[in-house]
C-alpha cells in the first residue's frame, strides 16, 4: 500500500444536468484521457492557521524527513502504445549557507493528456503515479529537469492530435529523452508507485479517477493534501477535422446498463448527427492537408502508396466514367483509401471524408458523382457511408 499517493473513484458531478456519457456513446468516436489538477492551496479544514506554512510542509512529501526532493509522475498509456509521461510537481530545498532552509515548490505541468485515439470495444488504459525522492537535490536541478521536459515536448511534438501509426516513433523518442533526463537527475532514488489498469468504459466523461499527493505534517505523522488531479475521458468527438463533440442532449436518458435496441439506435443517431455537423464545412484541401504524423499529411501519406498513384493514373487517363480504366481505378481508390486510413487510426467518419476528398480532386471526364460511383461495385459501401454522414460529391 502506498503512503503518499491515494486514488479513488471520481464521482459524477451531482450539480450537472448533463446526461451520463456511457461507453456506448464513445465507440467509433475519438477521445483522449485528460489529467488536470493543481497544487492545493490551504483549506479551511487543514491543520494549520498560517497558509504561508503550507508550502513549507509540502517538502515533507517524502518518506525520510531529511530527504530534500520529490516529484509526482503521471503516466498514461493506451494499450501497447508508448506512454505519455510528465513530472507534475517538484519540491526541493535551497540551503542558504547555514542561515536556514527554504523549500521551493514548482509545478512543472498542470495537465497531461494523451493524443486523441479511436475508441474500440475493450479499450484499456494503463496508468501509474509515482513519488520519487532522494537527498541533496536543489531547486536549480529541479528547474533544469523542468526545462528539459518542456523543450522535449516542443521538439518531439508528434505533429498530430490523433494517435496514429505514424506518431508512435515521435512519442517513443520523447519518452526516451525524458527518461534519460529523469535517470540523470536521480542517481539514487526511492520510489513509491501506484498502478491502475482501467477499462476505458469505466472512465467516461463526468466520472473518472481522483489522484491525491499527500505530504507529512510537522509532527512527521499526519498527512495533509499537497496536490490533487482528476483523470477523465474527454467527451467523444466524431471527426479529427472538427472540434465538435456529440451533443449529450440527443443521447437517451436511460441508464448505461439498459442495453436495449432503442437505446443503441438513439446513440447512433446522436453520433451521426454530430458527424454531419462536424464534416459539413470540411473542404477537400483541409482534409488532405491534415497532419497525421511529423510533417506528414493525409495527402502525403496516400501518395506514398504505390496503389494510389496507379489508380490516379488509371482514372485520369480514362476517356469517361464508363471506361474500364476509370472503373478499375475508382474501385481501387474506394477500397484502398478506406482500408489504409482505417489502419492509420481514423474512424469510419474520417475514412469516408478522406475518400471523398480524394475523389473530389478528380476533374474533367474523370470527375466522380454519386450516380457514376454507383456503377462501381467496390464503391457501393463507400457511397452508403457518404449518405450516412451527409457527404456529397
Amino acid at each position: 500500500m502506498t503512503r503518499f499517493i491515494r486514488t479513488e473513484a471520481l464521482p459524477k458531478d451531482a450539480t450537472s444536468a448533463a446526461k451520463p456519457l456511457c461507453f456506448d456513446s464513445y465507440k467509433r468516436m475519438y477521445s483522449r484521457m485528460e489529467l488536470t489538477g493543481n497544487v492545493r492551496p490551504a483549506q479551511a479544514n487543514d491543520r494549520f492557521d498560517n497558509p504561508d506554512k503550507f508550502f513549507n510542509r509540502l517538502a515533507r512529501l517524502v518518506v525520510k524527513r531529511e530527504s530534500t526532493y520529490s516529484v509526482v509522475f503521471a503516466t498514461v498509456a493506451d494499450g501497447g502504445l508508448p506512454a505519455v509521461t510528465r513530472p507534475l510537481l517538484t519540491i526541493a530545498k535551497n540551503d542558504d549557507g547555514g542561515n536556514g532552509r527554504e523549500w521551493t515548490t514548482d509545478v512543472i505541468v498542470s495537465s497531461v493528456h494523451t493524443p486523441y485515439f479511436r475508441v474500440e470495444e475493450g479499450a484499456r488504459m494503463a496508468i501509474s503515479f509515482q513519488v520519487k525522492y532522494q537527498k541533496a537535490m536543489t531547486s536549480s536541478a529541479t528547474r533544469m529537469l523542468a526545462n528539459v521536459v518542456q523543450e522535449t515536448i516542443k521538439v518531439t511534438a508528434p505533429g498530430s492530435e490523433l494517435l496514429t501509426s505514424l506518431t508512435r516513433p515521435q512519442i517513443e523518442k520523447e519518452a526516451r529523452i525524458i527518461d534519460a533526463a529523469v535517470g540523470k537527475a536521480f542517481s539514487s532514488t526511492d520510489t513509491e508507485t501506484m498502478h491502475h489498469d482501467l477499462a476505458v468504459a469505466t472512465v467516461t466523461h463526468g466520472t473518472g479517477l481522483s489522484v491525491f499527493a499527500l505530504a507529512l505534517e510537522e509532527d512527521g505523522e499526519t498527512l495533509i493534501p499537497a496536490g490533487d488531479w482528476a483523470l477523465r475521458l474527454a467527451p467523444p468527438k466524431p471527426s479529427i477535422f472538427s472540434d465538435r463533440t456529440v451533443d449529450t442532449a440527443q443521447l437517451p436518458a436511460t441508464e448505461c446498463n439498459q442495453r436495449t435496441p432503442a437505446r443503441f439506435t438513439a446513440i447512433e443517431a446522436a453520433q451521426i448527427t454530430a458527424a454531419k455537423l462536424a464534416v459539413k464545412d470540411v473542404t477537400p484541401d483541409k482534409a488532405l492537408n491534415t497532419l497525421v504524423g511529423e510533417n506528414i499529411t493525409i495527402r502525403e501519406y496516400l501518395r506514398a502508396k504505390s496503389w494510389y498513384n496507379e489508380a490516379i493514373v488509371q482514372v485520369a487517363g480514362a476517356n469517361g466514367t464508363a471506361a474500364a480504366d476509370w472503373k478499375a481505378g475508382t474501385g481501387s481508390l474506394c477500397g484502398n483509401v478506406l482500408a489504409d486510413l482505417a489502419a492509420l487510426g481514423l474512424n469510419d467518419v474520417d475514412t469516408h471524408v478522406g475518400l471523398w476528398a480524394v475523389l473530389s480532386t478528380l476533374k474533367g471526364p474523370a470527375a466522380v458523382s454519386a450516380q457514376t460511383l454507383a456503377t462501381v461495385q467496390p464503391c457501393a459501401g463507400a457511397r452508403q457511408g457518404f449518405v450516412r454522414y451527409g457527404i456529397q460529391l
